[in-house]
C-alpha cells in the first residue's frame, strides 16, 4: 500500500458519520471558564451572557440546517437538521470530527472577537494607548476563552425532551448559584431545592422575583423560515431569528422548538 494511502486508512478509521434524516444536537461548553469568568459579577454576569448570546448567534449563522438553540451560562446546544428538503445536505455530510472541531473553533473566535470589540471601546473611553490594549482585557484574565463541543444525533420524539432537560438543569444551577452568592458552601451542604429557596426568602431575596429572565431560564433561538404568500406562493427570501427568555414550562418549550424551520421539519417536530 502506497503512504499516502496508507495514512489516509489510519485516519479513516476515525471519519465517523451521524445518520441522515435524523435530528442533530451540537452543544458547545465553556473550557475552564472558572479562570476565565474569575472576575465576572457573581452570581449571574449580564455582560458575559451577553457576549455568549451573540458568539451563539454568530455560530448559527454559520451552521448548515440550524433549527434553533438554548443558551445557559458557558453552555449552547444547537439543533440542526437536513431534511428542509429531498435534497437537502447534513453539516459537513454529518462528519463528527468537523462538526465538533468547527463549532468549537467557531464560537471560540467569535466570543474572542467579540471581547476585544468591547475592550476596545472600554480602552477607549478610559484613554487606554493602542499599543497597550493586547494586554489589557479587563474580567477575562489574560485567559482567551474556549470551547469543547459534541454532536450526536436524536429521535424526533426525544427533541423537546432534550431542550427541556438542559432547561430544568439551568433551573437547578440558577438556585444553587443564586444561594451559594448569599450562604456558605458549609450553610449550603446537603440542603435540597426548596430549601434553597427557604433559605434565600429568609434573608428578603425571591428567585423568580429578583432575577432578570434569562438568569432563570436560559435563552431560546431559532430560525424561521421565510413567509410564502399562500395565494402568490412567493417569499421575500429573509430568515429570520427570533429569541427568548420567558420559557419555563415544556409545553411553552415545545410550542416555540416547533415553531423552526419549513413546514415539512416542523410536521415532524410536532410528534416531540
Amino acid at each position: 500500500m502506497e503512504l499516502s494511502d496508507r495514512m489516509k486508512d489510519y485516519e479513516n478509521h476515525y471519519r465517523g458519520k451521524l445518520p441522515r434524516k435524523r435530528f442533530v444536537i451540537v452543544r458547545v461548553d465553556g473550557d475552564n471558564f472558572h479562570a476565565f469568568g474569575r472576575h465576572f459579577c457573581k452570581p449571574f454576569d449580564h455582560e458575559f451572557h451577553d457576549l455568549i448570546r451573540d458568539a451563539a448567534l454568530m455560530t448559527s449563522a454559520e451552521m448548515q440546517g440550524f433549527l434553533a438553540g438554548y443558551i445557559q451560562s458557558d453552555e449552547v446546544s444547537f439543533l440542526l437538521t437536513d431534511d428542509m428538503s429531498e435534497e437537502s445536505q447534513g453539516w459537513f455530510d454529518y462528519q463528527v470530527n468537523k462538526i465538533v472541531s468547527t463549532a468549537s473553533a467557531r464560537i471560540s473566535v467569535h466570543l474572542n472577537r467579540l471581547m476585544l470589540m468591547r475592550a476596545s471601546v472600554a480602552a477607549w473611553d478610559a484613554h487606554i494607548e493602542p499599543k497597550e490594549l493586547a494586554g489589557w482585557l479587563p474580567r477575562c484574565n489574560h485567559t482567551p476563552p474556549s470551547f469543547d463541543a459534541r454532536a450526536f444525533d436524536l429521535p424526533d420524539d426525544e427533541v423537546i425532551n432534550y431542550f427541556f432537560w438542559r432547561a430544568l438543569d439551568w433551573h437547578r444551577n440558577s438556585v444553587q448559584m443564586m444561594a451559594r452568592s448569599l450562604y456558605s458552601q458549609k450553610q449550603l451542604q446537603g440542603k435540597d431545592q426548596p430549601a434553597m429557596h427557604e433559605m434565600i426568602h429568609a434573608v428578603g431575596k425571591n428567585w423568580t422575583n429578583d432575577l432578570p429572565d434569562w438568569a432563570r431560564n436560559g435563552t431560546f433561538i431559532r430560525r424561521v423560515a421565510p413567509y410564502v404568500n399562500p395565494h402568490t406562493n412567493t417569499s421575500n427570501g429573509r430568515t429570520t431569528v427570533d429569541i427568548t427568555s420567558e420559557l419555563f414550562s415544556r409545553r411553552e418549550i415545545a410550542a416555540f422548538i416547533q415553531g423552526a424551520g419549513n413546514e415539512r421539519v416542523r410536521a415532524r417536530l410536532q410528534s416531540s
